[in-house]
């Protein structure tokens, strides 16, 4: 069981942490109950019910060492999970980003608001915010609402949009676009 000899309920939180997380405490009674960590909220949006068109978007998301959302008027904000380091991600061209989505674990991140831009996320070790390099920005002439990653490759990705054609199709009619691009 792990804990500490002065303290044999004690859970290690990540190594990096350096602190223990005890979920017992003593009551006036003398009776032990479990406690709950304390926690702080980051944000809080609301978050509307998906158009048809939207399915499977993600304005959240989150690997081993950021947090990003989408924020008003078009900005992603990233939050590094280790340290209180953030940034915030401009130049979408609309008002409303409507995917986000890390490349597997790492460092890529592509957000899809009118135009398509895919950053490079990474701590300068300076102490400061953040840095996020564009590594591809695509125009919004593609009407994109969703990115899709190649499973192994950060080189490719699909991107998603609604068919463009008149009359308007049933709202599940999506068609793909690939692209490949070497993102360094």
């Amino acid at each position: 069981m792990p804990g500490t000899k002065d303290n044999p309920t004690a859970i290690p939180l990540p190594a990096s942490a350096k602190v223990w997380y005890d979920p017992t405490v003593a009551t006036a009674s003398g009776q032990t109950q479990q406690q709950q960590p304390e926690t702080t909220p980051i944000a809080h949006f609301e978050s509307a019910p998906p158009q048809s068109h939207e399915f499977g978007n993600n304005w959240l998301d989150v690997n081993a060492n950021y947090v990003v959302y989408a924020v008003k008027n078009g900005l992603v904000r990233v939050l590094d999970r280790r340290s209180p380091n953030r940034t915030l991600l401009r130049g979408h061209t609309d008002k409303k980003v409507s995917d986000i989505q890390f490349f597997q674990s790492g460092d890529v991140l592509g957000t899809v608001g009118g135009n398509v831009l895919i950053w490079r996320i990474y701590d300068a070790g300076t102490g400061a915010d953040l840095t996020a390099e564009k590594l591809l920005e695509l125009p919004p002439a593609l009407g994109a609402t969703r990115l899709v990653w190649h499973p192994l490759n950060p080189n490719q990705f699909w991107i998603l949009h609604p068919r463009q054609t008149s009359p308007p199709p049933p709202p599940s009619t999506t068609t793909t676009t690939t692209f490949s691009h070497a993102v360094g």
